[in-house]
């Protein structure tokens, strides 16, 4: 994309096309990092709004970044006018989400795992569902074993069922009021994952195939509850994940990377709350992960790791 990270096309200035200016691309890539070294380099100074973009991981302002207009634009005389930033501000305003509630967040009463992704499942050959998703296989109780960020959840697809390993012979997880979303994503991702390695490239949720267009008004990822109970307490949010067996990062104000399922890392960072901004939480995926899940069952993985991070805190 040859758009910079403040929404100018650079592909459309004739400053870019006679070669006088490169353009920066996403705030959190590599041409971004090296207009900033340059510019610091040469007028000793950078881009307040690119500089901004990348110290939070935002890719492009104003497209990513919900406090989009910032004090950021509104001091500078460019890129946009003020003419600009007002409807920006007005017409968003009239379109946000609304948050939604914890008891809300997993709760699809009346909802059952499409009989064809069981069927499928059960045709499957399980070594090659174990080598694809890095599960284990139960030859007597037929069913998958698989770790689910500190837990581990059995998979049966004769019986339909997905229980936590621990609980023996527990209630199904299918029948719970707010279980549909586990056994959703282990079962597509049972279905899905793919035998590939990690490729190193973190990326947001808009930055992965399709997700500029998915991750938008209802599919926003849920933020505001972790903002709400953690933008003024990094070591709290640290902890929660690290109940959870997160790894710390060293990012922002507080940083961790959970292991959601065998190849699907998820990265949280949150800079706090400030006297000039509010708090921000940025979530990045290995570049694979939408290889291994479909973007809704992404999405569904997102709320269940927020549930379990607010009640870890």
């Amino acid at each position: 994309m040859s758009a910079g990270a403040c929404g100018i096309d650079c592909g459309v200035c004739r400053l870019k096309v006679r070669g006088l200016c490169s353009p920066c691309g996403a705030a959190t890539g590599e041409a971004a990092r090296e207009k900033l070294e340059a510019q610091q380099r040469i007028f000793q100074g950078s881009c307040p709004v690119l500089r901004c973009a990348r110290d939070h991981g935002i890719p492009y302002c104003l497209r990513d970044c919900t406090h989009f207009p910032c004090e950021s634009f509104r001091r500078g005389p460019y890129p946009f006018s003020e003419g600009f930033l007002q409807m920006q501000q007005r017409r968003r305003s009239e379109s946000r989400p609304p948050t939604i509630a914890l008891k809300d967040m997993l709760r699809w009463k009346e909802e059952e795992i499409d009989s064809g992704h069981w069927e499928e499942l059960r045709g499957l050959d399980p070594g090659e569902v174990c080598r694809r998703a890095l599960a284990a296989y139960d030859e007597k109780e037929a069913s998958y074993r698989v770790r689910f960020l500190d837990r581990s959840y059995r998979v049966s697809p004769s019986r339909r069922s997905v229980v936590r390993a621990e609980d023996g012979a527990g209630t199904s997880f299918r029948f719970a009021e707010t279980s549909f979303a586990e056994a959703l994503v282990l079962v597509l991702y049972l279905l899905r994952a793919k035998e590939l390695p990690l490729s190193g490239r973190q990326q947001t949720e808009r930055e992965l195939p399709g997700g500029g267009t998915f991750f938008q008004g209802p599919h926003e990822l849920p933020r505001a509850p972790l903002l709400e109970r953690f933008g003024g307490d990094p070591p709290g949010l640290l902890q929660a994940g690290l109940a959870l067996g997160a790894k710390p990062l060293a990012f922002g104000d507080a940083a961790f990377r959970l292991q959601a399922l065998p190849r699907v890392p998820v990265d949280y960072i949150l800079w706090a709350e400030d006297e000039e901004f509010p708090a921000r939480l940025t979530l990045a995926f290995d570049s694979s992960a939408a290889e291994h899940l479909p973007l809704d069952v992404l999405w569904a993985l997102i709320h269940i790791i927020t549930v379990r991070l607010l009640e870890a805190g």
